[in-house]
């Protein structure tokens, strides 16, 4: 409904969000629409680049200042599954 749009981009407009173990970039997408400035992190290098304009980054989360470096995040999401 238009009315939990509008209270989801009140939450997310502008807000930076990492998002962990992002696959393709699926929830990035819905994220970056509600106007969220995201990026991600992926291990398995064959699922990046499934969806164009978000940023993907390959690495391990467990390694995130070498990835992102001193970036900083608003919201961190994890979606990945423990293998």
């Amino acid at each position: 409904p238009e009315q939990l749009k509008e209270i989801m981009q009140e939450v997310f407009d502008g807000k930076r969000v990492l998002e962990l173990g992002c696959g393709p970039g699926f929830n990035l997408k819905v994220l970056k629409d509600l106007g969220a400035n995201v990026s991600g992190v992926e291990v398995r290098r064959e699922l990046i680049g499934g969806v164009p304009d978000v940023d993907i980054r390959h690495g391990d989360a467990e390694d995130l200042g070498h990835i992102f470096g001193d970036e900083r995040f608003d919201l961190i999401h994890f979606t990945g599954s423990v293998l």
